[in-house]
């Protein structure tokens, strides 16, 4: 877990936490909001059940072999559609989480800074 403190837009603080299991890492995200009021609480949106297509129109979703009724989904910039499973996003639910990320709206965000440039983003599975 990556936790950052902020004020006026400066990172005054980066600390990093490992856990064994989820009860722990719950019982920490618990911890650090208590602590400072004004919490956000984000997490990246890690399952196979999700992905980009180059298209925001829902009825086109089938050409790419897509079901709707089993996702969520957002359109960025009226070019492409990130999407993820409802059962996965009811899975984070649980964390009480005010952000969820997709990997492929953060390589996104970091690409349109940066022209020619090639981003591998490897994660692993903790739990």
């Amino acid at each position: 877990m990556l936790n950052e403190i902020y004020k006026n837009n400066k990172l005054l603080e980066e600390n990093r936490f490992e856990f064994e299991n989820k009860k722990d890492l719950i019982n920490k995200m618990k911890e650090l909001s208590q602590d400072i009021p004004q919490t956000y609480l984000s997490s990246v949106i890690q399952t196979i059940n999700q992905g980009v297509i180059p298209t925001c129109e829902k009825k086109e979703f089938s050409k790419f072999g897509i079901e709707t009724e089993n996702i969520k989904y957002i359109c960025i910039n009226n070019k492409f559609a990130v999407y993820a499973s409802i059962f996965d996003l009811m899975e984070l639910k649980r964390f009480n989480l005010d952000f969820i990320y997709s990997i492929f709206s953060l390589i996104d965000y970091k690409a349109a800074k940066k022209t020619n440039t090639f981003y591998v983003i490897i994660t692993k599975e903790k739990f």
